[in-house]
Formats: C-alpha cells, sequence, structure tokens
C-alpha cells in the first residue's frame, strides 16, 4: 500500500518550498517533475518528508520502501535527518531514457525507525521523475471506510469544487480505494439536488447550524452502517481548499493503526488562505476558553519548523475545518445543539483523548479574524461558558472580569451592537441547561441575526438584569 506520495505541486498552494527544494532548473507540468543536466531535488519539505517517528508510534509498519519511476541518468539519494544530524542510507543510480523511464524499489532498513526520510534526485542527463511514494508490501491490518460528512449553507460554488476534487481522486478512480470513501452532504440551504453520482449523497436538513448539520450527517452515516460499513467519521467545512493526498495519508494511517489508536481522534492542520505556506494551526489547545493551538503561524517552508511539526502534546481537540473521528464514538455521542461555535470543542473533550497530527492532513481555511461578526460574539460568550461549565472550569471571577472587560472594550469604540450581543451571551447562559436544552436553535439564529443595531439604552436594561441573574447564579 502507497503510505505517503510525493507531491511535486497543487493549486491550493504555488510555493514550492512546501513541496520540494532544487539547485539548476527544476519545473513541474502535468504532473511530472523534470530536471535538467547537473539539477538536484531535494523532498526535505512538510509535504514530503516521510515523518517515521510518527509513523513508528501510531503504526506497526515493520517493512517500508521508497519507489520511484524516473527516466534520464543521474542518482537518487535517501536521508534520514533526526534533529541535526542527517544520514545517508541508500544510494541508487539510474539509467534509462526509454519512455515512461524505469521503476526503482529502494527498502529501508528495517533498524531505521526514527528521525524523517526524504530522498534527492541528482540529474546527470535531463530527468523525468513521473512519481515517488513511499509505500509497504505488508497487508494492512484492518478494513477502513470513511464516511466525509461535510456541512453546507448556500456556498454551492465552493462546495461543487471541492465535489469536483473528490470525484476525480483514486476513491473514485483507482480499483483498490473504489467504495472506500462516502460523501454525506447535509445542505442547511435546501437547496442542492442529490445530483452528484454514486457515492456522493445530499440531505436536505433545517438550518440547524454547523452542529446540527454534522450531527445529521453522523444520524445517516449510523442509519446507513449496513450500506455503507463506516469506520471513522470526518467532519469538513464546505469552503475549505484540501488535496486528496490528505485523504489517501488519512486512509493509509488509519489501514495500519496500532490498536492502542484506533479510538483516536485525527486532527486536520489549517493553513491560511491569506498566506498558503503558513501553518494556522495544528491542533487546538482549549485551556478552558483562552485557546492556545499547536504550530500556531508557523510558516511551513521554513526547516526549523518541521523538526517536530508531528508533535502533539498538550493538543485536546481537532477543529472541523478537517477532524476524523472513529465510529464507535460517533455511534454513541453527538454535537451539542451550539448552532455555532465551540461545538467541534466541546466534542473533542468529551472524546478525551490527544489527537494525531501528521503531515499532509490539512485543509486551506479562512482564519479566525476574518470569520467575526456581531452574531459570532453572541456564541462565542454563551458556547464558551457553557463547555467551561460541563467540564468543571467555570471561574466566577475570572469569567465576569473578562465579560466586563469585552463589554467595556465595546462600549467605548461605541459598537453597541456588538456589546449587546456579549451581554446576550452571558445572560442566556445563565438561564440554565433547561432553558438550553428547549431552545429552537434556528429561531434563536433568526431572532440574532435580525439585530443590525444597538442601543445604548437597551444595553443598560440588559446589563442591569444581568447582573441581577448573576447575583442569584454562580457561573
Amino acid at each position: 500500500m502507497i503510505l505517503q506520495t510525493f507531491i511535486m505541486q497543487d493549486e491550493a498552494c504555488t510555493d514550492n518550498r512546501l513541496f520540494y527544494r532544487y539547485e539548476g532548473e527544476v519545473q513541474t507540468q502535468n504532473g511530472k517533475m523534470i530536471l535538467q543536466a547537473g539539477a538536484c531535488m531535494r523532498s526535505d519539505s512538510y509535504m514530503n518528508l516521510f515523518d517515521l517517528d510518527a509513523w513508528e508510534k501510531y503504526t506497526d509498519i515493520n517493512e517500508r520502501e521508497l519507489l520511484l519511476q524516473i527516466k534520464g541518468r543521474g542518482k537518487i539519494k535517501l536521508f534520514c535527518q533526526s534533529g541535526q544530524e542527517t544520514k545517508e542510507i541508500a544510494v541508487v543510480s539510474y539509467d534509462c531514457m526509454k519512455q515512461g523511464g524505469q521503476r526503482l524499489q529502494i527498502e529501508i532498513p528495517k533498524e531505521i525507525k526514527n528521525g524523517s526520510l526524504y530522498f534527492e534526485v541528482e540529474a546527470d542527463t535531463q530527468t523525468c521523475l513521473y512519481r515517488a511514494a513511499y509505500a509497504t508490501q505488508e497487508p494492512s491490518h484492518r478494513e477502513v471506510y470513511l464516511a466525509l460528512v461535510i456541512c453546507t449553507y448556500h456556498r454551492k460554488e465552493q462546495l461543487e469544487r471541492n465535489i469536483r476534487r473528490i470525484r476525480t481522486s483514486g476513491f473514485y478512480t483507482d480499483n483498490s480505494l473504489n467504495g472506500r470513501l462516502m460523501v454525506r452532504i447535509v445542505d442547511n440551504g435546501q437547496e442542492l439536488k442529490d445530483e452528484y453520482g454514486e457515492g456522493i449523497r445530499v440531505y436536505g436538513n433545517p438550518n440547524t447550524g454547523g452542529s446540527g448539520g454534522f450531527s445529521r450527517g453522523m444520524d445517516e452515516t449510523v442509519r446507513e452502517k449496513g450500506s455503507f460499513p463506516a469506520t471513522q467519521v470526518i467532519l469538513m467545512d464546505d469552503d475549505v481548499e484540501f488535496m486528496a493526498e490528505s485523504l489517501y495519508r488519512l486512509y493509509a494511517l488509519l489501514s495500519y493503526e496500532r490498536e492502542e489508536y484506533r479510538q483516536t481522534p485525527v486532527a486536520g492542520r489549517m493553513f491560511r488562505l491569506d498566506r498558503r505556506q503558513v501553518q494556522y494551526t495544528a491542533a487546538e489547545i482549549w485551556n478552558r476558553g483562552d485557546i492556545r493551538h499547536i504550530g500556531w503561524n508557523q510558516d511551513m517552508t521554513q526547516p526549523e519548523n518541521l523538526t517536530d511539526m508531528n508533535e502533539n502534546e498538550g493538543a485536546e481537540y481537532g477543529g472541523w475545518w478537517f477532524a476524523c473521528y472513529p465510529m464507535e464514538f460517533v455511534e454513541k455521542n453527538r454535537p451539542l445543539p451550539f448552532f455555532l461555535h465551540c461545538d467541534d470543542v466541546e466534542y473533542g473533550l468529551r472524546n478525551g483523548r490527544t489527537p494525531i497530527i501528521l503531515n499532509g492532513i490539512q485543509v486551506w481555511h479562512e482564519t479566525y479574524e476574518y470569520r467575526q461578526s456581531a452574531v459570532m460574539a453572541y456564541y462565542d460568550t454563551r458556547n464558551a461558558l457553557i463547555v467551561n461549565r460541563i467540564y468543571g472550569w467555570c471561574e466566577k471571577e475570572k469569567n465576569l472580569r473578562e465579560w466586563k472587560e469585552k463589554i467595556s472594550t465595546y462600549h467605548v469604540k461605541g459598537d453597541f451592537l456588538y456589546e449587546q450581543m456579549v451581554i446576550l451571551g452571558m445572560l442566556d447562559f445563565l438561564k440554565g441547561r433547561k432553558w438550553f436544552i428547549k431552545l429552537d436553535p434556528l429561531k434563536k439564529h433568526q431572532y440574532l441575526e435580525q439585530k443590525n443595531q444597538g442601543k445604548r439604552w437597551v444595553n443598560v436594561i440588559l446589563w442591569r438584569v444581568t447582573v441581577a441573574l448573576l447575583q442569584i447564579r454562580l457561573i
């Protein structure tokens, strides 16, 4: 099975340093790499380093090899780097001028189990590298079936761009993968037809927000497990950009996963849309609402950011731009009806396991600062408090101080709409569990969206009501 394919380029990011480094004249075209005589290409990049430490930790693969198909004359060198030390572990010459080139198979010594692998192509003549991949001849240890749930709301163009990428992937064109991926699109806007072909289902759904949409996708996956025996459920936003390779690597990882990790989620990284070589986050640390990010805002073209790129210590959950959960957990658990925000936080905390991260499993997505609105300020306030209450992390004095500071900031700016939303978020939280469970999330959201301005005198009244309620309720 192919474990990790060498990616030469992708439309999601055109910075070659995310994929390879080179000297001399090197270019990619039509899925091939052309090196002119004297050129050298190395795969020591974020996308193409093969992290032995991660694969050794999470899987029980014993035999690995590097496969290449190449035309021309020159040398292939295989290296293992660990910390500041780099060791050459294999050198193989290639000499083939026939169309299609020759197939090379370089075994990786079994004793090499730590560090990261990369290879180098030194071209003596013009060379065409058709493909390269790390693979194993061992049979997979279990059958893996991926249910990809996408919740969408009036983003047809972005969604269909992603559907096209999925339909042209190996899950629909390769016999070894065909039938291993089921896409379930939950359409909260109820505007899409179920006409995308076999393996892609559309479910019209009331606008129950992201949490409600993903819940519906989970419900359908469980209900239809007789016809599609999903082993994992992937939750992915409709407006991301992604590579099919992310799904392939996830599939390979899960196919050889050690028994002790089979109930562990996999978190997909988020890369920035505005600076596409920059990783916004690899996984999340809730930190009682003061969110921290693993590998925050790191330029992944820089070698110093690659050494520990799959280190996940402290991570608590993965965002639902791309997050994968085992079916056993999904069958027994649904997101809380938050409508928007913090549903991924609470769901990940409920799972309780440190999510796996692996280079190449990621999406490009708009970052937090571009997604702010007054309505989001309401959900951020209310839902964060609910999460902390569930897990016993509500600190009355701290929460009250931060809430007042936020209100004061908006008040000084004269932004009375934002101020009102933050007050309402606290007020609704204080109404308690019974109120929340009975709440109609859609009606509440519609009510919030109708507010297009805040009035100072209304905020004064709401403030006094909330403070009065705070006197009789513990946060």
